[in-house]
């Protein structure tokens, strides 16, 4: 994990289902369904994708986080919340569990600012 970083950043956009019940996130003013990859949104609440059929379910405006390897493509699955804190705790649960002795020191910056972020202080 030591190539990857920790980020949340702010978003602002719709949630989008498809049939099967499984979630993406699209930023708003963008028109590419996130589940079938086609343009086929309009961006209102209870549209639904001209090609897979996918409905937008609710806007969201919140946070989002995860680890990125700076430079590559590599990245995990965003996690969304609506405080910084939720994003932030869900990630040191996800990825932050081994022991500290075994983290480097990116890993343990990454920590470090989590948990400052968990807590309240940012």
């Amino acid at each position: 994990m030591a190539f990857m970083q920790a980020y949340i950043e702010s978003v602002d956009g719709y949630m989008v289902m498809d049939e099967f019940g499984d979630m993406e996130f699209q930023y708003r003013y963008e028109d590419i369904c996130p589940l079938c990859g086609t343009s086929g949104l309009s961006g209102e609440v209870g549209d639904r994708c001209s090609n897979c059929g996918a409905e937008i379910v609710e806007e969201f405006k919140g946070f989002a986080g995860g680890l990125s390897a700076p430079g590559y493509m590599d990245q995990t699955d965003p996690i969304y919340g609506e405080t910084k804190a939720e994003v932030a705790e869900q990630l040191l649960y996800m990825y932050f569990d081994e022991p500290e002795e075994d983290m480097d020191e990116d890993e343990l910056a990454d920590l470090e600012w989590l948990e400052g972020i968990a807590a309240g202080s940012e």
